[in-house]
């Protein structure tokens, strides 16, 4: 029986193979596997594309509130910052641009990850320049939709995602959105 997952640290990647690099570390009391896939080879080995994927493990996190979740959010923004900053090759500062994008059917629990994350946002792009001023100098300028989902828009969510990207044209795009897991960690 075949199970489907998402993450790459569950298709087996744990051991590093050739064509795939894996380190694993601690932050804050937080698991973080981060598997690289270098060769199309192995990509088509393990059924994920070439990349860098980062899995940071959230055991023990009952709720919204209280320390553990504020040390996940603490790492999260550490392992975001990182990757965005490797893959642009741009310092995070005010001149930096965001698209968040929140992928997802905001009325299924299931799937409302990305369109509940874009509803927290402090969105800044085309804000008072007042905001920037209280925010500082290292608040980039973030714009963020959440384009729902085929069946509620009639739309491909890549052919919204296309539209805003050619309309804010930012650095990077950050898309947030459920994952099929086969474990609950």
């Amino acid at each position: 029986m075949h199970v489907q997952s998402d993450l790459a640290r569950e298709c087996g990647c744990e051991n590093s193979a050739e064509g795939i690099r894996v380190t694993s570390g601690e932050a804050e009391g937080k698991e973080i596997l981060r598997v690289q896939i270098k060769t199309e080879e192995a990509a088509k080995r393990i059924g994920k594309p070439c990349g860098r994927y980062v899995t940071v493990a959230c055991r023990g996190m009952a709720s919204e509130w209280g320390e553990e979740y504020e040390a996940m959010r603490r790492v999260l923004a550490v392992e975001i910052r990182e990757m965005a900053e490797r893959m642009t090759g741009k310092r995070i500062t005010g001149e930096f641009s965001l698209l968040v994008v929140g992928v997802g059917n905001a009325a299924m629990t299931p799937d409302a990850l990305g369109p509940q994350t874009v509803s927290r946002l402090f969105v800044t792009r085309r804000s008072d320049p007042s905001h920037k001023r209280l925010l500082g100098e290292h608040c980039c300028e973030l714009a963020a939709f959440s384009p729902g989902v085929t069946g509620q828009t009639g739309l491909e969510t890549a052919e919204m995602v296309r539209g805003a990207v050619m309309a804010v044209a930012p650095d990077l795009v950050l898309a947030v959105d459920a994952l099929v897991a086969r474990e609950t960690t």
